[in-house]
């Protein structure tokens, strides 16, 4: 453990830092370049596009002798770095002017595709801008590395993005662009190699002793370029290049996934080299649990990239390479965990210098490769190349070791059984990698594949800063079900079962606000004097729903008192991120089933999508749109005053991507307020730019949510008269058709209210409200004051719970409108019946046009007035709000955020939701406590 820990220290983490953020940053980037390409380019000519790279890339490396690790291993050692790049660039010079002669002499004798020669001038450059990339990385210098390495493909990137977006991408682009960024690279390499680093050219001999000292791997340089791209040149001379291209698509796709070996392999390389001492090897104390983590990475990672391959690539590429190389990939994914050892092999075997041993392993699995691509490529194509490749792949391996490492068939066992049950559970992409990644975990830690030990230290710490507590409360207080709130309550009785209940709870005001609304509830109940089964079930779920509140509200008071800020503070910040990630993935997946990168916008499907994109993005909650969105505008707030601006901006991103007109426009409201009176010039530039977010996705990514505001502004004042739409008769895809479900749904609502209301009843109600081209919810506010004109006595303590106005009430109907609700309790309350329940039923049993918000009475302070009166409006005033409110001056984004809420409450049922709510509770008892310097 000393060796491992001194082995951290000597700044190797330092180095796997800049290292992996430079093979990642490429890694994007060449992803990137990959997708444009085989997206925008047709078949044929990304067929011959790659095929021309094949050949080219195979003579290059072979024409390089693979001196670079040679190279790279000397100036690792110490040896003189100026003699030994001088003596690349002779070479590389030497060999790119070998390849251009070459490729001449068969471009005007022999008739050779043009593309070869054109494309040669940028692997040509590449080659003599290699000796620099090794020099930087046998010194160590991964900074300077990381520029090398990414500005031939940054170039590349902004370039091709540029055509794709303003012209048409061509070949003679993809030509002119390889080439420029490629001498791109040349000159920085030039710049930081004799400038910046100061490196001179020392010219001596030492030539033709550095080949020398590569003579017994130059099999091994034929060997390996030729495994490495021989099946890609014998399908282009033997297929299609459509075939080519579908082939050539899945390996570049397997040639990305072992991202986790490109970036320890040059570490391990180095390792090993320090580590032999007159031919003897010791092995480090960390190459056990190295071992451990590649097996992990190499099956792990390969099967979430099978699972995910068909929707995502059929997406990605306009459908034309998901299911044609899904087969392909999955062989070549296969040998992943293989890959991964034979590199730890071949990096022991490389730093004793045992090249002999190393060539013949890899003849003979050369060997295999080419008689298999000869044999299998001519009559299976591309799968036959997978085929061939997976076997010789396992062939190497054995020949590297003899004993199997046990621990790889268990990791191969395990991801086989990940997948199966994942694809056998569900069909839905996010849920089945939930799956596999779920099972995957246990099945390693169950079998010992994965121990807590091996967690790395930094990941430790970091674990260690989140009050994982609070976050699974959160995460089970903010789920849609039910059961799944009555478990986190339970865990929190568990969590703080030893903990007393002191004098400080009772200055909580906000938990008598709760108190009072149960009482209220009581008394109402009892004055009605109506104990019908059906009534004693609907007041035990709504006293059930308020006491749960009331322990949510404590359990959040208690997790702020007694934990440290700052750590709150963090775990807070994950659960934003996790909601706004969790609204990302849902978006993606939407994407990937709609075939369109912006679903808002997409008509096929008979609009499935389109204006209701928003109403089916969620989040970690499962909950609806509105609650989603609502999150993410508190973590905007949040981020906003807490200085990370990063994610701010990142958590505005997902808001939008939630499609929920009335919290965009109620946060644009208190961003306008905040811009006024309580915000900093950056974060009144940072309002400024999420108001541009905003502008610009209504106007450009979701136009028609903006047309459907203004519709719904020109409706609360009698402008614009809600037209049904007629049914389409064999309608176009591109046309709207209401979804069966929701014509289901219609048709019961429309049933019971038949059932419930005489015709002469309906008549009464039409002619008592005679304004129903207005918004549903101004009609409400006319039928409660309606209600009270008739029944004032009912006043000052209201009309019961769930009698007006509650989710309890819509819920006891047993019609599905707020969750399940056994037929046989059905309870309706005449005030309810005659009211909100007929207000409902009247626009949700129409066309789906009319299951608008703007159209359902749900409201909390409609519901506090209705069903609690003027006692529990005032108890509302004086115990919750204004509990929040006091001292609201010193707060922070407790402010905005109790501005956000309150418009909120206009809408929706939100105590009895049990959610949103609890999150307002915690954010606010934490900026007081943070902010007033008292334990609140």
């Amino acid at each position: 453990m000393d060796e491992k820990r001194a082995y951290i220290h000597t700044g190797l983490l330092r180095n796997v830092s800049m290292n992996t953020l430079q093979i990642l940053s490429n890694q994007v980037l060449g992803v990137f370049i990959f997708l444009l390409l085989s997206r925008y380019l047709d078949k044929i000519s990304y067929g011959e596009l790659n095929w021309a790279l094949a050949v080219l890339t195979l003579a290059t490396t072979i024409l390089s002798f693979r001196l670079e690790q040679i190279v790279v291993r000397d100036i690792a050692a110490g040896k003189d770095a100026g003699h030994l790049l001088t003596l690349f660039i002779v070479h590389t010079v030497g060999a790119a002017l070998l390849l251009l002669g070459v490729l001449a002499a068969g471009y005007y004798f022999f008739d050779l595709p043009p593309l070869l020669w054109w494309f040669s001038f940028s692997q040509v450059l590449l080659l003599i801008a290699l000796p620099f990339r090794q020099l930087v990385t046998g010194k160590s210098a991964f900074g300077w590395l990381a520029l090398l390495a990414s500005v031939s493909n940054i170039i590349r990137c902004l370039g091709l993005l540029a055509f794709v977006c303003f012209s048409a991408l061509t070949m003679e682009v993809v030509l002119i662009l390889f080439t420029v960024s490629a001498l791109a690279e040349w000159v920085v390499g030039v710049i930081v190699v004799f400038i910046r680093l100061g490196v001179p050219l020392v010219w001596k001999a030492g030539w033709v002793a550095l080949v020398r000292d590569s003579f017994p791997q130059l099999g091994l340089v034929f060997l390996n370029a030729g495994m490495a791209r021989i099946d890609w040149v014998l399908m282009g001379v033997w297929g299609e290049p459509g075939k080519v291209a579908e082939y050539s698509f899945s390996y570049r796709a397997y040639e990305f996934s072992p991202f986790p070996l490109l970036v320890l392999a040059p570490f391990l390389l180095n390792s090993c080299a320090r580590r032999v001492a007159g031919g003897v090897f010791t092995p480090p104390s960390w190459l056990k649990d190295y071992i451990r983590a590649a097996l992990v990475l190499g099956t792990l990672l390969p099967l979430l990239g099978v699972l995910a391959w068909t929707p995502v690539v059929d997406w990605l590429t306009m459908n034309k390479y998901g299911r044609t190389g899904m087969l392909p990939f999955l062989l070549l994914s296969c040998s992943i965990p293989f890959q991964y050892l034979i590199n730890v092999h071949w990096s022991i075997e490389f730093a004793k210098n045992r090249l002999g041993h190393i060539f013949r392993v890899t003849a003979i699995t050369a060997l295999v490769v080419v008689a298999g691509d000869l044999a299998a490529i001519p009559f299976y194509g591309g799968v036959g190349a997978a085929a061939v490749w997976l076997v010789s792949m396992i062939v190497q391996y054995s020949l590297y070791e003899r004993n199997w490492n046990k621990r790889l068939l268990l990791a191969i066992g395990i991801a086989v059984l990940a997948g199966g049950v994942a694809i056998a559970a569900t069909s839905s992409l996010p849920l089945r990698l939930a799956f596999a990644v779920g099972i995957y975990i246990l099945g390693a830690w169950v079998t010992g594949l994965v121990r807590v030990k091996d967690i790395p230290e930094v990941w430790m710490v970091y674990l260690r800063r989140i009050d994982w507590g609070l976050f699974f409360f959160l995460v089970g207080m903010l789920n849609v079900k039910l059961y799944v709130k009555v478990a986190a309550i339970v865990f929190a009785l568990v969590l703080f079962r030893r903990t007393a209940v002191t004098r400080d709870v009772f200055r909580q005001r906000f938990l008598w606000f709760y108190a009072v609304m149960i009482l209220l509830a009581i008394v109402n109940f009892l004055i009605a004097f109506s104990f019908s089964p059906a009534g004693l079930v609907a007041f035990a779920l709504g006293g059930g729903y308020w006491l749960l509140a009331l322990l949510a509200g404590y359990f959040v008071y208690q997790f702020v008192r007694r934990g440290e800020l700052e750590r709150i503070h963090r775990t807070v910040g994950l659960f934003f991120l996790a909601n706004a990630a969790g609204i990302v993935v849902s978006f993606l997946s939407i994407c990937i089933e709609s075939g369109s990168i912006n679903p808002y916008t997409y008509e096929g499907m008979h609009r499935h999508y389109f204006i209701n994109t928003g109403d089916m993005i969620t989040s970690i909650g499962l909950d609806g749109s509105v609650t989603t969105s609502l999150i993410g505008a508190f973590g905007v707030l949040y981020f906003l005053y807490r200085n990370r601006y990063g994610a701010m901006l990142f958590c505005m991103a997902t808001v939008l991507l939630a499609g929920s007109n009335f919290i965009d426009m109620m946060l644009a409201a208190v961003f306008v307020f905040i811009f006024i009176f309580r915000t900093t010039r950056i974060q009144k530039s940072l309002i400024v730019v999420s108001l541009l977010f905003m502008a610009v996705f209504w106007a450009k990514v979701s136009p028609q949510n903006g047309i459907y505001v203004q519709e719904i502004l020109k409706r609360v004042d009698k402008k614009n008269v809600y037209v049904e739409p007629v049914p389409i008769p064999n309608a176009k895809m591109t046309e709207f058709v209401e979804k069966k479900e929701v014509v289901h749904k219609e048709e019961v609502m429309k049933s019971f209210e038949q059932t419930l209301y005489s015709p002469k009843m309906e008549d009464s109600f039409r002619r008592k409200y005679k304004n129903f081209n207005r918004s549903g919810r101004l009609v409400s506010l006319q039928q409660m004051a309606g209600f009270f004109g008739k029944h004032p006595e009912l006043l000052p303590l209201g009309a019961g719970m769930g009698n007006f106005s509650s989710r309890l009430a819509f819920k006891t109907t047993a019609l599905d409108i707020d969750g399940g609700y056994p037929v046989a309790k059905r309870y309706i309350h005449p005030f309810f019946r005659d009211n909100y329940l007929w207000l409902y039923l009247y626009y949700h049993s129409r066309d789906e046009g009319q299951h608008s918000v703007v159209n359902k009475p749900d409201s909390v302070y409609g519901q506090l007035l209705s069903e609690y009166g003027v006692v529990g409006v005032a108890a509302f005033i004086l115990l919750y709000a204004g509990f929040f409110f006091w001292r609201s001056g010193r707060l922070t984004y407790g402010l905005s955020v109790l501005l956000l809420m309150g418009m909120a409450f206009f809408t929706e049922y939100w105590f009895e939701q049990l959610s949103i709510v609890i999150l307002f509770e915690l954010l606010l008892l934490l900026d007081q406590r943070a902010n007033l310097n008292t334990d609140t």
